[in-house]
């Protein structure tokens, strides 16, 4: 069976753990499974998460075909990335031991995220069940206010990103109150992680890029084993022991 057969068949199991779940717990809040999705930069969990969502949201219309609204969403926390005006007054202030140019360097990693903003916007999705929430483009590489949106009549909701399961780690640690079930992805092969990071990089790669870390492939290269990478590492130390199922990606 190839790779992408063996990932079909995983997303189908997941979207039925999490039918059956929802199906069988009386006491969620505001009716909603909340679910984490972590894992690092590169690992798969942004198309594991879309995957496992549009399947339920497939299933559950065929459960009850007069309900056309959504019963599953992706909602992700890449949008809590620091801006790049917000970098920029970080890093002229005497208090950040990062210039500008390091942070935009190491941007991804930990410190370049508005922990307390996605703990606080977080939670109140869960306390409210609806939310208007951030995404961050790719090609603006800014994040993008009310691109995501959360309703009460959502039924499963997958929330998903870098550092949501990092409870090791006390700045994390709030969002531990948030989940009904917590899943970890991990990339099989580490040199494919690197190549999926590398041909992300490309598709955005740019001039202010090329002068960073070098023209093409190369310099994309550069960027996942001085940024990317090193985050991968930092994320699994942090998260994989809170997970209560490692699902691993081809």
């Amino acid at each position: 069976m190839s790779d992408d057969s063996n990932m079909q068949s995983t997303y189908q199991l997941l979207a039925d753990r999490l039918m059956n779940r929802y199906q069988s717990s009386a006491d969620l809040q505001n009716n909603q499974l909340f679910v984490c999705v972590a894992g690092g930069p590169g690992s798969g969990k942004s198309t594991l998460s879309s995957a496992v969502a549009e399947l339920i949201n497939e299933k559950m219309m065929m459960q009850d075909q007069d309900d056309d609204s959504k019963a599953a969403v992706v909602l992700p926390m890449d949008g809590f990335h620091y801006s790049r005006s917000q970098l920029q007054s970080m890093g002229d202030s005497d208090t950040c031991q990062y210039t500008y140019e390091e942070l935009l360097a190491r941007r991804g990693a930990p410190w370049t995220f508005d922990a307390e903003g996605c703990i606080s916007a977080f939670s109140a999705a869960r306390k409210n069940g609806e939310a208007n929430l951030p995404i961050y483009s790719r090609v603006k590489s800014d994040p993008v206010e009310n691109g995501v949106q959360l309703l009460k009549s959502t039924k499963i909701v997958l929330l998903e990103g870098n550092y949501l399961l990092c409870w090791r780690c006390p700045r994390w640690a709030p969002l531990k109150d948030i989940f009904d079930e917590t899943w970890y992805i991990s990339c099989k092969s580490s040199s494919d992680q690197r190549q999926r990071l590398v041909l992300r990089h490309l598709e955005t790669w740019s001039e202010e890029k090329t002068k960073m870390w070098g023209a093409g492939e190369e310099g994309a290269g550069a960027k996942a084993d001085a940024n990317d990478m090193l985050n991968a590492q930092w994320i699994d130390e942090m998260s994989r022991e809170f997970a209560d199922l490692i699902v691993e990606s081809l």
